[in-house]
Order: C-alpha cells, then sequence, then structure tokens
C-alpha cells in the first residue's frame, strides 16, 4: 500500500482562504457590535447586522462556487470517518438532520417572504389606519406589509449568518489538518484490512479523516480552534459588557453607555448598560454565562489532560474565564429584572449538579472550587442587586390587574386575536399594528404581548409556528448524532440549559423581538448543531 505522503499534497485555493478569513472577522465583529449598538433595537442596528449577514451569506456562496468550479474538498469536522472513506464513500453527503434543517430554513423563508408579497393589508402608523389590499387568503398573508417585509429580511440575515457560520466552524485550520496528518498514519495503516486497502487502493492526505478515538491525543485539542476562538470573543465582549453595565448602575446615570437617554424607560434603574430595558439585558446575559462556564469547564479539562496532572492556580489561560463567568452570570441578579434573576437562579440550581456530576472522577478541591464559584457569584449579585430586587420581588403578585407590570390586561386582550387566526397568523412582525383593534380605548397600547410564544403562534400560526419548533428540535437534538465537531457532554448541557433559560423567561417576555438575543441565540444554535457526541 501506498503511503499517504507520497500523495501531492491539495492546497486551499487562495480566494477561499480569503473567505475563510473575511468570515472569521465579520463575526467577530458582529458578536462585539449586537449588544454594544444598544442591544440592536434601533432599526439602523438591525439594518447593520442585516448588512453584515448578507456578505456573510455572499462569501459562503464564493466557496461553495470555488468548491464545484475547482473540485477542492476542504477538511472538514462533519466529513465521513475513515471507515467510511475506505468503504467507498469518497464524496461526504450531509446528514438527513442537517438537509432537513436547510429545508425547514428555506420554507421559513418561503412563509415570510408569501407573507410580505400576499399582504392583506398596508399599515400607515401616522394616520392610524389600514389600506386593504387583494390577497389569497388560503396562502400565508400580513396585515402589515411594512413590518412583515421587515421581519423577512431580518430572518433571511439570520439564515445567512447561521448557514455561513456553521460552515466556517466545521472548517478544519491549518494547524489542525497538518497535525492530523501526521497523527493519522497509524490510524489510517490501522484499516489495511479492508477491501479498498487490500486492493492497493490508498487515500490522499485531503480524504484523510481521523475517528474520534484519535482527537483525545494531546496534539488535538477538546474544542477545535475555530470553535475556541469564538466562545473567548463572546465571553471576553460578554465580560467586558458586565462590566460597563454594573458600573453605569453604580454611577446612576440614565444615559445609556453614559452617551443616549432613551426615548422609553428613562430611569437608571429600568435600564441597564446599552440596553433600555433592563429585562432585555438579563435575557441576554442568561444566554452567555451558562456558554462561558461550559468553555471554562472543557479548557480546564483540557488543561488537565495535557499536563496529566491536577491544574494548578495560575495554570492555564483558562482561568481568566472564572472572573469572566461570575460578572456575567451575576448581572440578570444586579440589573433587577424579575424574570431574568428568576430564571438566573434556576438556571444556576441546574448548572451547579451539571458541574459536580462532570467533576466526580475528579478531587475534592474541583467540586469545592465549583461551589465558590457559585457563592461569589451569588455574593457579588447580592450585594449589588438584591436589595432593590426584593422589592420588585414582593409586588410581583399584589393584583391581577398589575401582575408583571400590567401583562394581565395584554394576555386578556390577544387570546381573542389567537382565536380569529389560528392557521396562517397575522403575519409576521404584525402584532403592534393589531393590536389596537383588540385594546379597551383607555389601555396602553402594546407593542408586544410580553409572551413570544404566544405572539409567534398569533403572527406565524399554527403552521409557521410549527415549523420553528421543528427546527428547533432539529437543532438540539444534533449532538446525539454520529458527525461534526466531538464535543463534552457537559458543554452541550449548558448551551442546553442557556437556550431553555431564555426560551422559557420568553413565556412572559419578548427576548425574541430584540435583534442581539436573537443573533445571540442563532449563534448557539448554530454551535449545537455543528457539534456531536465523543465516540
Amino acid at each position: 500500500m501506498r503511503d499517504p505522503r507520497d500523495s501531492p499534497r491539495v492546497r486551499t485555493p487562495r480566494i477561499y482562504r480569503v473567505c475563510d478569513g473575511f468570515t472569521e472577522g465579520l463575526v467577530y465583529a458582529m458578536v462585539i457590535f449586537s449588544p454594544w449598538a444598544f442591544g440592536s433595537t434601533d432599526p439602523w442596528a438591525n439594518w447593520v447586522m442585516n448588512i453584515a449577514s448578507y456578505l456573510l451569506g455572499g462569501l459562503l456562496l464564493i466557496k461553495w462556487l470555488t468548491r464545484w468550479r475547482t473540485g477542492y474538498r476542504p477538511s472538514r469536522w462533519s466529513d465521513p470517518s475513515d471507515l467510511e472513506l475506505a468503504g467507498g464513500n469518497n464524496r461526504p453527503r450531509p446528514s438527513w438532520i442537517t438537509a432537513l434543517m436547510a429545508v425547514l430554513t428555506v420554507l421559513l423563508l418561503s412563509y415570510c417572504l408569501t407573507s410580505a408579497l400576499n399582504a392583506r393589508a398596508t399599515f400607515y402608523l401616522e394616520e392610524l389606519r389600514f389600506d386593504y389590499h387583494s390577497y389569497i387568503p388560503w396562502l400565508p398573508h400580513s396585515y402589515d406589509r411594512g413590518a412583515s417585509w421587515f421581519s423577512f429580511w431580518s430572518y433571511l440575515g439570520l439564515a445567512c449568518f447561521f448557514w455561513s457560520l456553521r460552515d466556517w466552524l466545521l472548517g478544519k485550520t491549518r494547524q489542525e489538518r497538518h497535525a492530523e496528518r501526521e497523527e493519522g498514519y497509524e490510524e489510517y495503516n490501522s484499516f489495511s484490512a479492508t477491501p479498498a486497502m487490500s486492493s492497493g487502493g490508498s487515500l490522499p492526505p485531503s480524504t484523510l479523516r481521523l475517528p474520534h478515538s484519535a482527537l483525545r491525543t494531546p496534539h488535538f485539542p477538546i474544542i477545535p480552534e475555530r470553535l475556541r476562538r469564538l466562545l473567548w470573543v463572546l465571553c471576553l465582549n460578554g465580560a467586558v459588557l458586565g462590566l460597563e453595565a454594573i458600573l453605569q448602575r453604580l454611577n446612576g446615570t440614565n444615559k445609556l453607555l453614559w452617551l443616549i437617554e432613551p426615548r422609553w424607560n428613562k430611569t437608571a434603574d429600568s435600564q441597564f448598560g446599552p440596553y433600555a430595558y433592563r429585562s432585555n439585558a438579563a435575557q441576554y446575559f442568561n444566554l452567555l454565562w451558562p456558554v462561558c462556564l461550559g468553555f471554562w469547564w472543557t479548557l480546564r479539562r483540557r488543561a488537565k489532560e495535557a499536563r496529566r496532572k491536577v491544574t494548578r492556580i495560575g495554570e492555564g489561560s483558562h482561568l481568566i474565564l472564572l472572573p469572566c463567568a461570575i460578572i456575567i452570570t451575576a448581572c440578570p441578579i444586579i440589573s433587577i429584572s424579575r424574570g431574568g434573576a428568576i430564571v438566573s437562579l434556576l438556571a444556576m440550581l441546574f448548572a451547579f449538579p451539571i458541574l459536580i456530576v462532570a467533576g466526580r472522577r475528579g478531587r475534592w478541591p474541583i467540586q469545592l472550587g465549583v461551589f465558590m464559584i457559585f457563592a461569589a457569584t451569588t455574593g457579588l449579585a447580592g450585594y449589588l442587586g438584591w436589595e432593590k430586587l426584593e422589592k420588585r420581588l414582593e409586588t410581583i403578585f399584589t393584583d391581577f390587574t398589575d401582575v408583571m407590570s400590567g401583562r394581565g390586561e395584554i394576555y386578556t386582550n390577544v387570546v381573542q386575536m389567537a382565536v380569529e387566526y389560528p392557521v396562517l397568523g397575522t403575519g409576521p412582525g404584525s402584532f403592534a399594528s393589531l393590536y389596537q383593534l383588540y385594546k379597551k380605548p383607555e389601555q396602553h397600547w402594546a407593542g408586544y404581548v410580553h409572551d413570544d410564544w404566544l405572539e409567534t403562534r398569533i403572527t406565524f400560526g399554527w403552521v409557521g409556528f410549527s415549523l420553528i419548533v421543528l427546527l428547533l428540535l432539529l437543532i438540539l437534538a444534533r449532538w446525539f448524532g454520529s458527525r461534526g465537531i466531538p464535543a463534552q457532554w457537559e458543554l452541550v448541557a449548558l448551551i442546553w440549559l442557556a437556550m431553555a433559560g431564555c426560551l422559557a423567561h420568553a413565556k412572559v417576555d419578548f427576548p425574541f423581538q430584540i435583534h442581539s438575543v436573537v443573533f445571540l441565540f442563532t449563534l448557539l444554535c448554530c454551535v449545537l448543531s455543528c457539534v456531536s457526541r465523543r465516540e
């Protein structure tokens, strides 16, 4: 059998490397920009994120065309194992879960596009009137054409971001490809008894793949380089954001980032950091801190395996993540958002046993260290935010008319909307314009239901709502597949925990109407769509 080192080396096309480099830089810029641009709540910030996402989609298209024109096949974590390649499967095919995710993405975008094109009405806010159009009733339609078009462009941007980031994350860096070739010869030769090898054939280095067991060697990180860099940017940016939010709260200013006084929520206690609504800030931090904690745990385990000894204090860059995790975890409580604090405390109750179980084979200092992390977090949060939060929690259920800041009357009014538009909904983004027809004259005109589950069912109907739920379930189930980035179960469990907290909070608030929160949720969905169990 011919040694694979004798085969000519397949070089990455220059344009492909350039596109990968621009993709990485643009993703990092979006991660940093999204929360700092006042949560991307203003239309201008939303459009900046959309345009950046379209650029990512264009870069992905160029990479696809490059693969097709040149026949280049990049080394990817989602490729078949070496056993499958040796058996003759030389062209990797996407798993059925990935293929179904792509189909559902197209269906959802088509649903939004059809609703905008087949609009039942256009709403003019200045005149407070609807201009009705002819439409096809059995197709998705919208009662606010402008809002549905805006929703479609936003969802298109999120779709471009998701698939472009996924393609980039699954690719292997040059160092990983070189290490794979060096470490893979022994694994490669171990399959020489297969029919493909016994016939004298050989695999070129570009198709050489290692089984997941080989990734446990010291040359291969538990988290691949691209995903590791992305998580570092997320965690460090979140820690700086949290520190700024805490300092802004202690300062008492009612200007976001000490720059702008928002149109709504003008008091300092109702804001937090760059967010004009403290609950949206808490939702963002609650999505982030379990990821930061899981990232620290995974890097700590890698450092221990690499040195074959217990990590000592002061060793390893992963220790930087500890203060980052403490700051980010404390922020939802310091924000004095009732929903954010409750979700954060419940998530901590689940995160603690996850790490205790994950470290059950380690020494007692590890378990003590986990306890100290949560103790330090609750101590910091309690010292800076519990006094005001306690007063707000005492009035959360004073009477029905003031349940959770007036949400009770909104829920009562929108029940009829769900009954009247059960199948196809009122159209993406159309709730705010229609709510005026269902509220009483003396009641406040709400822009959101404060229940994203219900608002999604009203605007998308059961058809669109089912597509969204099915897509989310596929993403959550992707880890049980056999291909992808091999991930530790505790990291995946903590990401699931972060997303579950956001979904639970969405029952009493509107995190999925805030672009920065949806963007981070989409990013975590993308990470989950790339990872798989370690064999």
